[in-house]
């Protein structure tokens, strides 16, 4: 027999002045609360004779320090009034200024959480985890992560594992009475139930479940924190997964994962896309992905910054990643320990990682592969490059050297395409005679994820056919740029456009806009799934061959600006050439192996474009 002995712990704390029999992390976070140190000793001893409670009291409190609650002194209906028209007003405190809505108030969980509220949550968690037929393979630990927390981010507290375990009472009686359910098939028929966002582009207020029921708009974190609360509540193990910025891009994306009974996790995009389907989160290039957790981390190494401790790097978990650990000499200066790994921005670098020096060599854990990268050093708050630039590819670092000159390089239209080229895939293209396509038969089905530029395909079908169209995949909202239907002799075929009417938002993204011979514009459908645009042809033909162009962006050169050519010389972009167009190219002498990239000096709102060099061509790096 195994004999534990418990420590007294006798700590003096200057915010409370009292001796307590707690361990060290306990009593910290008590002495933290100060005057609501009795509301958390209250739920301690609530579950003194149940040590299983007891230990997730006690997991919550260590890791409520960071906690808070972000709200605005203003009742709920004002609240829903302003976020209802947050995206009229152009910023944000404006926005507060106008509904009559006070200065956001930060009440950290410490000083401010009820005992009652504890306690509740805790006993509809182990409720839950207890019922539900996959709780047996979900460890105490995977518990306390993934279905124990009583919040998701800043959100005003509620009651929110009540509300939903009453809204969504018929499916969680369903996964009672059905013991081979899984949680991936349970994680679904959920998602299914949550409303569809309104997307937005711009940051939202932190809201709570009610919040987000209500107000179903907001960005790639709303609708990861509703699933979050969703999932949660009726013991669906569920996690949150970011990448901080896209390679190439100063902006990021999240969405969730869910626990299967291996230990595995899948992912999925919260009141979107259900497990095992396409979404941005696991179709992109990726730099880094990091997962939100209640959890303080205290290793700098798990953490997407030093003062972000609730995070865990997870990069591994996502395909397309290699390790990577370069030696000290890598580097061309070393100054400080600390470093921090930036994909390459042509103008905005972007921090996504750091490392610290181990034995005189730097770790940086998984990375995205086919990723530009470069590495800095960090010191007294200056930011300076240490390394050339890199990528990384199955383990192997590709160094760019700019090694020798290669003459009358053509810089041309720059094809930069949208991160959406998966949206296509799993569309078909078909035919019918009757208008309303009830004898449709399929003409061509996209498989796999289409190029940026022109994909030409022939036609299954050797029939002739009034009506021809392209159907969108779930979650494809019918993105096409350009459409061609072609004859025995490659002409274009020409009719009357139709197809799915509207377009997201209101915009001028049509159905038509995949037949008007430019690639710049293409159809935005407003529904997400099996939406479709086509021709009415006027008679029946055959389509020998369709062609085909994603939704993409084309950036022609204009031949009245000036444009300036940046290379990295050195650890360091400089400019090595300005050139002005005619007949929208130019050409210029460049390094083979080097990395460059193109401004438009007339215009500095404009995107810079990354390109490099291989076997005297330009290639332009495009981060889908």
């Amino acid at each position: 027999m195994k004999i534990y002995h418990i420590l007294s712990v006798i700590m003096f704390c200057s915010s409370c002045m009292q001796i307590a029999t707690y361990n060290n992390e306990i009593e910290q976070a008590l002495c933290k609360a100060g005057k609501n140190r009795t509301e958390l000793e209250h739920v301690l001893n609530h579950y003194k004779d149940d040590s299983l409670k007891h230990l997730a009291a006690t997991y919550l409190i260590i890791n409520m320090g960071d906690k808070y609650t972000l709200e605005h002194n203003t009742i709920w209906e004002d609240e829903a009034t302003y976020l209802y028209r947050w995206n009229k007003i152009n910023n944000n405190d404006s926005a507060l200024i106008v509904y009559n809505v006070e200065k956001t108030i930060k009440k950290y969980d410490l000083e401010y959480i009820t005992a009652d509220y504890l306690i509740n949550n805790i006993n509809l968690a182990f409720k839950v985890w207890e019922e539900i037929p996959w709780g047996k393979h979900i460890s105490f630990d995977v518990f306390c992560e993934e279905i124990l927390p009583y919040r998701v981010a800043h959100e005003p507290l509620e009651n929110w594992r009540e509300r939903i375990l009453v809204s969504f009472a018929d499916l969680y009686q369903y996964f009672i009475s059905h013991p081979d359910i899984t949680t991936e098939e349970a994680c679904t028929m959920v998602n299914n139930q949550l409303p569809r966002f309104a997307w937005v582009n711009y940051p939202m207020p932190s809201m709570n479940y009610s919040m987000l029921m209500t107000t179903p708009r907001g960005t790639c974190d709303e609708m990861s924190a509703l699933a979050l609360f969703t999932m949660r509540a009726l013991g669906i193990p569920v996690v949150s997964d970011f990448t901080p910025f896209w390679p190439y891009r100063n902006i990021g994306h999240a969405w969730n994962a869910v626990r299967t009974e291996k230990g595995e996790y899948v992912s999925f995009m919260g009141a979107e896309t259900n497990p095992n389907e396409l979404h941005l989160g696991n179709n992109m290039l990726k730099s880094k992905v990091y997962r939100h957790t209640f959890k303080t981390q205290t290793d700098n190494n798990c953490t997407y910054t030093t003062k972000m401790n609730g995070t865990l790097d997870v990069t591994h978990y996502y395909k397309n990643t290699s390790k990577l650990n370069v030696p000290i000499s890598f580097c061309s200066s070393i100054k400080t320990d600390t470093f921090l790994l930036q994909s390459i921005n042509s103008k905005n670098n972007s921090i996504i990682g750091y490392a610290t020096n181990k034995n005189d060599s730097l770790n940086f854990g998984f990375v995205g592969d086919n990723v530009t990268y470069q590495i800095f050093d960090i010191q007294n708050g200056n930011i300076e490059a240490v390394s050339s630039p890199f990528f990384i590819t199955k383990n192997e670092i590709h160094i760019y050297e700019n090694e020798g000159i290669i003459g009358n390089i053509k810089i041309d239209n720059i094809a930069v395409t949208d991160p959406f080229l998966y949206r296509m895939q799993n569309g078909q293209f078909e035919g019918a005679n009757n208008s309303d396509f009830s004898d449709k038969e399929l003409l061509f089905r996209v498989n796999d994820m289409p190029n940026a530029q022109n994909n030409i395909v022939g036609c299954i079908s050797t029939k002739k056919y009034r009506y021809v169209r392209f159907v969108s995949p779930q979650n494809g909202h019918c993105n096409v740029a350009e459409i061609a239907f072609l004859d025995k002799n490659n002409h274009q075929i020409n009719g009357n456009v139709i197809g799915t009417e509207g377009s997201w938002y209101n915009s001028t993204m049509t159905k038509d806009k995949a037949f008007d011979n430019d690639i710049s514009t293409f159809f935005d459908a407003q529904e997400s799934d099996y939406a479709w645009t086509g021709l009415d042809l006027g008679s029946p033909q055959r389509i020998y061959t369709i062609k085909y162009v994603p939704r993409t962006a084309n950036h022609t050169l204009n031949d009245n600006h000036i444009y300036e050519v940046y290379q990295n010389i050195n650890t360091e972009w400089k400019v090595v050439d300005k050139k002005k167009p005619k007949n929208g190219h130019f050409t210029i002498q460049l390094h083979q192996n080097g990395l460059y990239y193109l401004r438009d000096a007339n215009d500095g709102t404009t995107s810079d474009f990354l390109f490099d060099i291989k076997n005297g061509n330009v290639r332009w790096i495009k981060w889908e």
